[in-house]
């Protein structure tokens, strides 16, 4: 994937794939969506934009396998045999000594470093090791015994969970506007919360409701 650091235009990328014969035009829309479904890349309003995980997985993979001159030359030879000018075995045999090729030079290398789809949203306040999302909470990468710092994903004074962005506002600041909360009682509220840490757990400290008075109900 070249150029993966930058930011791309949609329209930019579709030029990039379709000037290189990279799939057709039924199938040059869906490679984009199954790029960011994956997690190599996201959308920012008509931007494209690698994530971590993206680019990190991208860092790893073999230059001959993300090399768009070879996959344009594939496509050309599949195109040539759709027409009766070229050898389907051909084509066979050069995908099985490339694949091979491949895998024979990758299980020689050491080292190897696994690529994670976990992405870091900050920096652990006690340790300063990466902050990372799982399933149920916001995590110490650290591990919880040598740090223990978490965060659950789901709140129940909030009435529903905390989001990416919130939990990284929050790390670097120390306090975030959490919006469109709801209360025990089923009211809507915003409020500003901080971060209150015992040592032993993580807790979110209401300060003050946004545009309102503080209610009991809540």
């Amino acid at each position: 994937m070249e150029n993966i650091d930058r930011l791309i235009d949609d329209r930019e990328l579709k030029v990039f794939v379709k000037e290189r014969g990279l799939g057709t035009p039924a199938t040059r829309a869906s490679i984009i969506e199954e790029l960011i479904a994956a997690g190599y890349i996201e959308r920012k309003k008509k931007q494209l934009v690698s994530t971590d995980y993206g680019r990190a997985f991208a860092a790893f993979v073999p230059d001959n396998v993300k090399s768009a001159e070879l996959t344009a030359h594939w496509e050309q030879v599949l195109a040539d045999i759709e027409n009766g000018n070229g050898n389907a075995d051909n084509l066979l045999d050069e995908i099985k000594h490339s694949v091979s090729e491949i895998i024979a030079y990758e299980k020689s290398k050491g080292n190897r470093i696994k690529v994670t789809r976990k992405v870091s949203v900050g920096n652990c306040l006690r340790c300063g090791s990466p902050v990372i999302e799982n399933s149920k909470a916001f995590s110490c990468s650290a591990g919880r015994d040598k740090c223990g710092f978490f965060i659950y994903r789901q709140d129940k004074r909030i009435g529903r969970s905390y989001k990416v962005d919130e939990i990284a506002e929050l790390l670097s600041k120390g306090k975030v506007t959490l919006k469109n909360c709801t209360s025990s009682k089923g009211n809507k509220y915003n409020a500003v919360f901080s971060l209150e840490d015992t040592g032993k757990y993580v807790n979110l400290k209401m300060e003050e409701f946004v545009g309102g008075k503080r209610r009991k109900s809540a």
